[in-house]
């Protein structure tokens, strides 16, 4: 398989999602955009390692919401969410976590790692309290990126305090 044929297998699925996760955060209100980005830094096998390829992203720049929607290889997402500090002190952490794999860390210093799914959701403000930070984002590893399961999550974002 030439190079060509070989990148086309891996994007065009991989637009088809883009375009359909675009298409289903549009029909729920939201502004938002198709983009390609790349150099990610993603956790594998407990190390950080950039993505110096593309991944289709939705960036929804909203009155109501600042966040970035991205599709992985392995045709999963992220939601990746920036919040003022004061905005992340009110979250409920515990409710946004039960169903979904969550993280929390510093805008400026994404190493700040402040909740991983393994903390007491309640210790979660008090380390953003002690923080320098004043923006913290908020990442939602989403598994299943149909329109249903979209539609929950930004659901619960909205109940949960986002």
């Amino acid at each position: 398989m030439d190079n060509r044929s070989l990148l086309n297998s891996i994007y065009e699925p991989l637009d088809r999602t883009g375009r359909a996760v675009l298409r289903a955060v549009r029909e729920l209100g939201y502004s938002a955009t198709l983009g390609y980005y790349n150099l990610h830094e993603v956790k594998v096998d407990g190390a950080y390692q950039t993505e110096y390829f593309p991944l289709p992203e939705i960036e929804i720049r909203d009155k109501r919401l600042n966040a970035d929607f991205g599709i992985s290889l392995d045709m999963t997402g992220w939601l990746e969410l920036t919040v003022s500090r004061e905005k992340a002190l009110d979250i409920d952490y515990e409710m946004l976590g039960r169903d979904w794999e969550i993280e929390v860390y510093g805008a400026e210093d994404y190493l700040a790692d402040y909740y991983r799914g393994r903390d007491d959701a309640d210790e979660v403000k008090a380390l953003i309290a002690a923080s320098d930070e004043q923006q913290i984002h908020i990442n939602v590893t989403v598994r299943s990126l149909d329109a249903e399961s979209i539609r929950r999550l930004f659901t619960l974002l909205k109940d949960s305090g986002i």
